[in-house]
């Protein structure tokens, strides 16, 4: 039991070896029946003291992230927000304006989902597109001119069915024919479904959103509804086709079905295969919010197709409330987990549920990114600008593969887009992770380039705590993580400083090593300030360099090695030196 370890730590081989001759000599012994006593005594003596010194060589083990970003793995193609229920609040902000450049200005979203809503037509030839979308299209209008290249997502608007409302209608009944009866919480009706008509109903929809317009992108033909089939799917896509194609407006992209769970996505794609009603769908998409299915069993029936996969329901960890009291940090931990795991499962993309505040409601259900009142402005909430960031490095990037080592309660997820890579590490315990390895090969990552380093816990400001580190050696840099926060680190190769074109700039820094003053001496001035990290990356001095030379105390710095970084508008360089 001895030679086993623990869980929280390791030895080495060679400590190993000593162990085992401690052992085998101990067993020669005992099993040599003319052995004396003595002899016997001596042996296991020898063997006890060899298991203490075991014990005592235990190491911890080495906590550290290794990333290769030659191993990517799928692209981010569609990412944003959404609208669905609440794009009339919107236009109840005092500063609206200033709310869409939040969101579609500073955030790179690409992507918008927008509804479309039974009540359109609820009686056959009696159409009601103003009154049922005007609003809408306000709002829609407003984000196309902050951001021409929005695109809009269209879903049905599922509330009809569900939140123990009873079994309600999503569709109107000339369409699906079944009513829902509150005095005796019964249906009526046939049940039978006419696929023609709904494509015709869409089509409706489509062509009102082109003319004015703000037109539709994506389409999925449900939404948390079991009722569409894929037969029945199948039916209206080829009805939709054929009235757009009658009308020359323009098809849009199928993205099914809006599943309420992975589980129920999953049976969408299968019987979507079996029925071949593939062969019109541009992608997949799903929340999750039940079933017993993983992003990454999800994605697997998805690759079969050959079509995308997206989240088109995902959280954005929560928001503000009547206060600025924000929600505990905890719920932001648990979904952004939840995308760790969805983008190492294979996703594609994601829509961000309800960016804003829906008819000024203000409870801890209804918490979002952006809340506002009638008469009081809108403001960002801590999970706007964890959004944000994540938002700014993802879209349009390309998920690259990471392997943690011994981290507990830890998730992280990685993206690199030319020659920017983000990583975050999303740690959900309670214990802080200071000073791990992240290595990084074949990104270009030099000795004393700058990282940033951007936290989130429930100490830090809404913004983000944010921190600069330098890597300690070429294609590595040391970092700490608190415990139950969100930290991200983004890194950021500037190909003019990764060559040694600067490596002829006259700057001498002397003494080195060095007990009190060190004096940096740059004849050219073209630095504008210096920053010294300590070997973990930390930063530990800065100041301007506001003439060729500067006298910099170190008196109490710590013994050992450092890095000298100076900075100018277009150059910079490192030097390490070494603290007596």
């Amino acid at each position: 039991s001895a030679v086993i370890g623990t869980a929280s730590g390791e030895y080495s081989q060679s400590d190993y070896n000593l162990l085992e001759t401690a052992i085998n000599t101990a067993t020669v012994v005992v099993e040599n029946c003319s052995a004396s006593q003595s002899e016997i005594t001596q042996a296991t003596t020898s063997l006890n003291t060899a298991i203490t010194n075991f014990q005592a060589a235990r190491m911890p083990f080495v906590k550290s992230v290794s990333i290769n970003a030659s191993n990517t793995k799928q692209k981010i193609v569609l990412m944003g927000g959404d609208m669905e229920r609440n794009a009339p609040a919107l236009l109840l902000a005092p500063n609206k304006s200033e709310i869409v450049d939040w969101l579609v200005k500073d955030i790179p979203f690409n992507t918008f989902r927008v509804k479309y809503d039974k009540l359109q037509e609820m009686t056959e030839g009696v159409v009601d597109l103003d009154g049922t979308y005007a609003e809408q299209v306000l709002s829609m209008k407003m984000l196309l001119a902050a951001n021409p290249d929005i695109k809009f997502f269209a879903t049905m608007k599922s509330d009809y069915h569900g939140y123990n409302q009873g079994n309600r209608n999503n569709l109107p009944t000339f369409i699906y024919d079944e009513s829902y009866d509150s005095s005796t919480d019964a249906t009526t009706g046939t049940k039978s479904f006419d696929g023609v008509k709904y494509g015709r109903f869409l089509a409706d929809y489509i062509e009102y959103m082109s003319v004015n317009n703000v037109p539709i992108t994506y389409l999925s033909t449900s939404k948390e509804w079991s009722i569409m089939t894929a037969t029945r799917a199948k039916a209206t896509i080829e009805s939709l086709i054929s009235n757009l194609a009658s009308r020359n407006i323009a098809m849009p992209l199928i993205v099914d079905a809006g599943s309420w769970s992975l589980t129920q996505g999953i049976t969408t794609v299968n019987t979507y295969i079996s029925n071949n009603v593939d062969q019109y769908v541009y992608g997949y998409g799903a929340h999750k919010y039940g079933g017993s299915d993983t992003w990454p069993e999800y994605v697997t029936a998805v690759k079969k197709t050959g079509k995308i996969g997206i989240n088109d329901e995902s959280s954005h960890g929560g928001g503000g409330q009547t206060t600025e009291v924000e929600v505990p940090i905890t719920n932001a931990l648990s979904w952004y987990t939840d995308k760790c795991n969805s983008y190492e499962g294979g996703i594609q993309g994601e829509l961000f549920f309800e960016v804003w505040m829906k008819n000024n409601n203000f409870n801890k259900y209804y918490a979002r990114p952006i809340v506002f009142t009638g008469s009081e402005n809108g403001r960002r909430m801590r999970s706007y600008y964890i959004m944000k960031k994540f938002a700014e490095n993802a879209v349009d990037a390309t998920y690259v593969s990471q392997t943690l080592s011994n981290f507990d309660n830890v998730t992280s997820m990685a993206f690199v887009k030319d020659n920017k890579m983000v990583l975050w590490m999303i740690n959900s315990s309670e214990t802080a992770y200071s000073d791990f390895s992240v290595n990084i090969n074949n990104f270009g990552l030099k000795e004393g380039m700058k990282v940033e380093r951007v936290n989130w816990d429930d100490t830090a400001v809404i913004e983000g705590a944010e921190s600069d580190i330098l890597a300690n050696a070429d294609n590595q840099f040391k970092a700490t993580i608190a415990p139950l926060s969100l930290t991200c680190f983004v890194i950021t190769i500037d190909e003019s400083l990764s060559t040694e074109k600067y490596d002829t700039i006259n700057v001498k820094v002397y003494p080195n090593p060095v007990t009190d003053k060190l004096v940096i001496s740059a004849p050219d001035a073209i630095f504008k300030k210096y920053e010294i990290y300590g070997i973990n990356g930390q930063l530990v001095r800065t100041g301007e360099m506001s003439s060729n030379e500067k006298e910099v105390n170190v008196s109490s710095l710590a013994k050992g090695i450092y890095i000298l970084r100076l900075e100018g508008e277009v150059v910079s360089k490192t030097v390490k030196i070494v603290k007596n």
